[in-house]
């Protein structure tokens, strides 16, 4: 079977027909046979097109999959004097998890979304210097045992700052970052994005 594919598909270039040989050490042998790196080892050239072509569309589709982070809406509002309160709410845009799987969570492979504030001469008073969100969930949802029914998957949090900003700082940077939906980063102008305190920017 494998000769008549050999035949057919190949051309016969699979397969060295036998022929005498007369070896400087072993005397005379006979060489020949599969041409085994090009249709054991690896599949044959022509068939290289097709197979990487699907591949590749798979590594794509796993791509797009990935988890992926956006800043959704930051709030900021002065509260007298250098103090201001900062809300930032991250949202997974991604198929998949920050944690990719259970599995990540269960042998402490997975950290979670962090969200940190950057500014010169900015310090955190109140809250976490880096406020961490914990795992977000994708707009894959969550495998739910049958008897169960679905629930909503969380996909977006809110990490809340109290802050002190010098009068010299009109820009902070807000950045949140997952080692596996990578970073994403949002400039806030104190001068135009700011919030009284009855309201929202």
């Amino acid at each position: 079977m494998l000769l008549r594919w050999n035949d057919e598909r190949l051309g016969g270039q699979g397969f060295v027909n036998w022929r005498p040989f007369d070896h400087p050490q072993l005397g005379p042998v006979e060489i020949g046979g599969w041409t085994y790196k090009f249709t054991h080892q690896n599949c044959p050239g022509t068939y290289i097109p097709a197979l990487a072509r699907a591949h590749v569309d798979w590594t794509y589709l796993l791509a797009r999959a990935l988890p992926q982070l956006a800043v959704e809406r930051t709030t900021v509002t002065s509260r007298g004097g250098d103090l201001w309160t900062l809300e930032v709410r991250v949202v997974n845009e991604g198929y998949l998890p920050t944690n990719l799987s259970q599995q990540a969570i269960d042998i402490g492979l997975a950290d979670g979304v962090t969200v940190m504030v950057e500014g010169a001469g900015v310090e955190v008073v109140a809250g976490e210097a880096s406020g961490d969100l914990g795992h977000l969930e994708g707009y894959g949802g969550r495998a739910e045992p049958p008897w169960r029914g679905p629930t909503p998957a969380r996909r977006s949090a809110t990490a809340q700052f109290v802050l002190r900003i010098p009068a010299s700082t009109d820009k902070i940077r807000v950045r949140a970052a997952n080692s596996k939906a990578g970073a994403v980063s949002r400039i806030v102008d104190l001068t135009t994005d700011a919030a009284d305190d009855a309201g929202l920017a």
